[in-house]
């Protein structure tokens, strides 16, 4: 089988910081060999986002390859564009203020409706999809909250990430 995943996923996520804290989210990770892994030492400035806003496009096809089926397989498409809306935390920061680094995690978006293109076969029907094939991307960078890129090595291919941070409420 031959897959190709062309998504793009639009987020909006306008973020708050809360007052300084002395304890984690992501503690265990930082503090693997404490006896309590909900308890980490330091000064932490975790940043919450109020709602998150935007889009996912899709652009996918697939070819199955399957030998037991006389002739060629038909390339199945599916595509469309869908909003995004949750009042789910999609993001979580944090900012570790003695080490000097901030952790982002993304949890992957994912909406329903798409439409798979009917071919020989396969019947045309309403889908979802996800933005990503994983559900939780985890970085961590030197420095204050900001913007960034990574790059996240998948089956078939590259996973990019970016993002930015802007001081202040912005709404387009």
């Amino acid at each position: 089988m031959t897959q190709v995943y062309k998504r793009i996923a639009a987020l909006e996520c306008p973020v708050t910081s809360s007052g300084e804290s002395s304890s984690s989210y992501f503690a265990t990770y930082d503090n693997p060999n404490s006896s309590d892994p909900f308890a980490a030492t330091g000064s932490y400035q975790p940043w919450f986002n109020e709602d998150c806003t935007g889009t996912l496009k899709i652009d996918d096809t697939y070819h199955l390859d399957d030998p037991t089926i006389a002739g060629p397989e038909p390339i199945v498409h599916t595509s469309g564009t869908r909003s995004l809306s949750t009042g789910d935390t999609p993001l979580t920061v944090e900012t570790d203020l003695n080490r000097a680094r901030t952790r982002y995690m993304f949890l992957s978006p994912s909406a329903g409706g798409f439409q798979q293109h009917e071919a020989p076969g396969y019947p045309a029907k309403l889908v979802p999809a996800s933005a990503a094939p994983m559900a939780v991307m985890d970085f961590t960078l030197e420095g204050p909250i900001g913007g960034g890129k990574r790059e996240v090595k998948v089956q078939g291919g590259m996973l990019h990430v970016d993002w930015t941070f802007m001081r202040g409420r912005h709404r387009p």
